[in-house]
């Protein structure tokens, strides 16, 4: 199941490159279109979080990103208030997949980028999807 869903959750983004979210905004996060794209602004950490509107519980999410080669997060962990995963992504264009297991009893997932292969801080992410099972 598609978590990254309106019916599902809120999403919720730590910045937007000049707070120009017509064209950089979270809308852009899993919109299916391969030439938009979520575009934070500089500093660190950034961070997509995903409030949803029950409590989900998961034996495994698996966690799909494409990145802007430069501008990838890195030491980056999938949070929320019972756990924190680090997960360790590559600065590339190609679209990189993470698994989790174990994921009970949460309403609100974040994930974090502590930091961002730009030297200003900032990421670009053009697709993103996490699938629960």
């Amino acid at each position: 199941m598609e978590l990254i869903n309106k019916e599902l959750c809120k999403i919720l983004v730590s910045s937007v490159l000049d707070q120009n979210g017509k064209e950089y905004g979270k809308q852009f996060l899993n919109d299916g279109n391969e030439d938009t794209c979520w575009y934070s602004d500089q500093g660190n950490p950034q961070y997509i979080k995903l409030r949803f509107f029950e409590k989900q519980s998961f034996s495994k999410l698996k966690l799909q990103v494409q990145f802007q080669g430069g501008f990838a997060g890195e030491k980056c962990a999938l949070n929320s208030s019972s756990f924190s995963m680090p997960f360790h992504p590559k600065d590339s264009n190609n679209i990189q997949e993470f698994e989790f297991e174990e994921l009970e009893d949460f309403e609100e997932l974040q994930l974090v980028f502590n930091s961002s292969s730009d030297f200003y801080g900032r990421v670009i992410i053009y697709q993103l999807s996490l699938i629960g099972s």
